[in-house]
This record gives structure tokens, sequence and C-alpha cells, in this order.
């Protein structure tokens, strides 16, 4: 815990002597290196390398993922904290993991049914809104311009597991600070359903 405050004291005193543009590019910079290092054995000690302050990191629904933390800028200019979601994709098992299954993860992916994920407005359900269903049902006939929105089932189920794991320390995360999600390959689809899930349950 103290290397992790030292580390993220050094991270606000460097962040106050960069300018934006420069801080801007550090943080896309890290942004692109967590796609890759998530899938690394020691994630811990790789994410503190790289200057950050290693949060938490596991595999769920045979993904690898890890959360780390750093700073950016603020509108206002002013050091704020960043923490990175990073998602593995498909691309390796792990020996060093036993959580981590390719052949059910290649299962999941096979799982292409569409499932819902959002009912337009007036169809679906109360005012429509995001409704994350997976597992078949009837579909709703909508009428209106805003259509129902179905997505991969395999897909929406992990990024449902994965939410479930992870909100806890999404929530944390205070009013001013930032969320980066950073998935590689089919982690990036798990997450940009997960980023839908979350603008509406959170309003991020």
């Amino acid at each position: 815990a103290e290397a992790a405050a030292a580390i993220a004291r050094r991270e606000v005193e460097a962040a106050a002597d960069m300018a934006a543009p420069e801080i801007g590019v550090r943080v896309a910079a890290i942004t692109a290196d967590l796609s890759d290092i998530v899938y690394l054995e020691d994630v811990q000690n790789e994410v503190k390398m790289r200057g950050l302050v290693p949060v938490a990191n596991g595999t769920t629904a045979d993904l690898r993922w890890c959360v780390a933390d750093g700073v950016t800028v603020n509108d206002e200019g002013l050091p704020s904290l960043v923490r990175y979601i990073s998602v593995t994709g498909v691309r390796l098992v792990a020996p060093f993991d036993p959580l981590l299954n390719q052949t059910r993860l290649l299962n999941s992916v096979g799982k292409c049914s569409p499932a819902l994920l959002s009912a337009g407005a007036g169809g679906g359900g109360a005012g429509g809104g995001l409704v994350a269903s997976v597992g078949g049902g009837s579909r709703s006939r909508n009428n209106n311009r805003e259509p129902d929105i179905y997505c991969h089932s395999g897909v929406l189920q992990m990024a449902t597991d994965l939410l479930d794991e992870l909100e806890p320390l999404i929530t944390a995360m205070p009013a001013t600070g930032e969320i980066r999600l950073v998935g590689h390959s089919f982690g990036g689809s798990t997450l940009t359903l997960l980023r839908a899930m979350l603008s509406n349950k959170f309003g991020m």
C-alpha cells in the first residue's frame, strides 16, 4: 500500500509539471500499452513499471482483466485520477492462469444468437432503454423510429459477468475521476457492451 501511494504521489507531481498535451500523449500511450500487458503473468509489476498504481486483476468469464490508476489533467488543467480497466481478447491460454479455459471461451464466442441490448423508445418496455436480456424471449414490436438493438448473446453474457465483478471498482471512483476501458480484440467488443451498460445504469 505504501509503495502504491508513493507511485501515486510521483504521478501527481509529474503531472503538475507537464503540459496538458504531454499528459494526453502519456495517457494514450498507457492505454495502448495496457491492451498488451494484461496478457502477461506478472501484470501488477508490469503496471508499476509504467508508473501506474495496480488496483486489482483477475479472470472473469475466461477473460483476464486488470485495473490500474494513473493521473490525467481535467478541464481546469488540474491533475485528476484516471482508472484504466483492461481486458484480454481470444489470443492465448496462459498456463499460469488456471481460471482461463480456451475451450469454454470459444464456446462463449460461438453463442452468437441475437440478444436484446436496448429497447427502442415506445417498445420493449416503459420508455425503452437498456434491457441487456440474455437467453432469448419474445421480441417486442416497435413501431417508432427508434429500433430495438440486439447484440451477440455470448459477448453480452461476458459483459454482464464482467460488470458484476468490476462494478465496485467503478462506483468507487470520485466524480472528478475518469475511467478508461481498454480491450484487445474480443475484449474490446466485450467492453463496448459494458460501456453501454454503464451508461444506462450509472449515467456514465
